[in-house]
């Protein structure tokens, strides 16, 4: 399948269950973007994370798709994600 960005209104990633507890599911951590038009100096594609999107319950901010990255910053306003087969398999590769 080539890699597409789909909207988080369109549909969101499929959960995947804990190794030890099959009870607990979260969605993986997934190439998310708040601006699919954002380039850098070099024409590439720039705000873009690796992290595990979910809804933020601040009152001041329901309903936005936030994640947070490595750096434990939260990132705001998230609008797509990139569905990409073997991408956690690469992932797990490149930790190795």
């Amino acid at each position: 399948m080539k890699p597409k960005w789909i909207a988080f209104s369109e549909r969101w990633p499929d959960q995947v269950a804990a190794l030890d507890d099959k009870n607990i599911k979260t969605v993986p951590r997934v190439l998310v973007t708040n601006n699919l038009a954002a380039r850098n100096r070099m024409g590439q594609m720039s705000h873009v994370w690796l992290a595990s999107p979910m809804m933020s319950s601040a009152p001041e901010q329901t309903g936005d798709v936030i994640a947070f990255d490595e750096g434990d910053r939260c990132l705001h306003d998230l609008t797509h994600w990139l569905e990409f087969d073997g991408l956690h398999e690469l992932a797990d590769q490149a930790a190795n």
